[in-house]
Parts: structure tokens; C-alpha cells; sequence
């Protein structure tokens, strides 16, 4: 029999799933700015946010490089990530 690996606590998975989200999205609008993908950034991170069900809170980019701020509630409090994509600085 095998042993049973401990589960995540609740709020540790939901701070995943937010990092993810921001993660994806700044992809998402580097992508954008890459050409990779047709379309507005911004518009694009707030699509991948919205399907994680999450706001994006900031967008901004500059060349290739994209900054996102997702924002969520956990436990009934704010909270917001920050994520970058792109070249490396």
C-alpha cells in the first residue's frame, strides 16, 4: 500500500492558482507583443485572467517585456501578484 502524500491546505492552493494566473497572463501579453498572437496585451492578459477568475488589476508593457498585476481575495482579503515575461533583463 502506498503511503498518502499530504494535500495542499486550502489557501495555499488558491495562492497557486493566483501566482498561475498572473503568470499566464503576462505570457499571454508578451505573446501579444512578440507577434505570436494577434491582438491588444492588455486586452489578451485580461481574457486569461477573467478565464482563471481573476481581475487584472495592471497591465504595462515596454519592447517586449510585459507586467501584469492580477488581484484576487483570499479569505475575504485583497491581494494582488505581481508577474513580468519576456526577454531576460
Amino acid at each position: 500500500m502506498r503511503p498518502r502524500r499530504p494535500r495542499p491546505r486550502v489557501g495555499a492552493r488558491r495562492a497557486q492558482r493566483v501566482v498561475a494566473a498572473a503568470d499566464a497572463s503576462a505570457l499571454a501579453a508578451a505573446d501579444t507583443l512578440l507577434g505570436v498572437v494577434p491582438g491588444d496585451p492588455c486586452a489578451l492578459a485580461a481574457e486569461v485572467a477573467a478565464a482563471h477568475l481573476v481581475a487584472l488589476a495592471d497591465c504595462e508593457f515596454e519592447g517586449a517585456e510585459a507586467r501584469v498585476t492580477i488581484a484576487a481575495t483570499w479569505f475575504g482579503l485583497p491581494i494582488a501578484v505581481e508577474s513580468r515575461a519576456g526577454p531576460a533583463p
